[in-house]
């Protein structure tokens, strides 16, 4: 069964997944917290790099066009399994409001963006391409920068904290249903993402 040759593929890249976010978190947290200065630039590079990664990671986990069957989402994973449940959890999370933007651009009422939009816009224009924009009329730079500041602000309702959390619980139960239902695996564990604070 083709299951579980893109189980093992996705399962090593959620385990880097995690590792990177447990590593963005500490970072993230001590910022937070006043024990790391965020304008050092060195610390702000470091926290940006993680973020990026776990961004592209995020992209191209969860967030891939529906008719490519091939690739290693969660979604396709889950479906694979006989679990379209979780598979469509994953995709209500996905399209939660994320940031609402109440003005204009170019004359025209600029829509919310859902989980879904901000990470694909992050690492499509920012990560992945370097779009052009222009500086005077375009409001991009300003909306990724936005995104940036909402995914690692602890205070907030949705962050990247909500976002991996509820991941790798879809992962977990996905993982437990498929134990239950007697099908042979090798090592079907979720990593967790650790302790919040350093």
């Amino acid at each position: 069964m083709v299951v579980y040759a893109h189980l093992e593929v996705f399962l090593t890249n959620f385990e880097m997944l995690v590792i990177r976010y447990k590593e963005f978190e500490k970072i993230n947290c001590m910022c937070n917290n006043g024990k790391l200065n965020i304008h050092d630039k060195e610390i702000h590079v470091r926290l940006l790099t993680y973020l990026d990664i776990i961004l592209v990671q995020l992209r191209a986990m969860c967030i891939e066009n529906k008719n490519l069957k091939n690739n290693f989402t969660l979604q396709n994973i889950l479906i694979e399994l006989g679990e379209e449940g979780l598979a469509g959890e994953v995709d209500k999370m996905l399209d939660e409001p994320f940031l609402f933007l109440p003005w204009e651009e170019g004359g025209k009422r600029t829509e919310n963006m859902s989980i879904k939009s901000s990470i694909k816009f992050l690492s499509d224009k920012f990560i992945c391409h370097y779009d052009y924009f222009d500086k005077y009329k375009d409001f991009d730079p300003s909306r990724a920068g936005l995104i940036e500041v909402k995914l690692r602000n602890p205070y907030e309702k949705v962050n990247l904290d909500y976002i991996i959390n509820k991941i790798i619980a879809i992962v977990e139960q996905g993982l437990s249903l498929h134990r239950e239902k007697r099908v042979p695996s090798k090592n079907l564990s979720c990593p967790s993402p650790g302790p919040k604070d350093v």
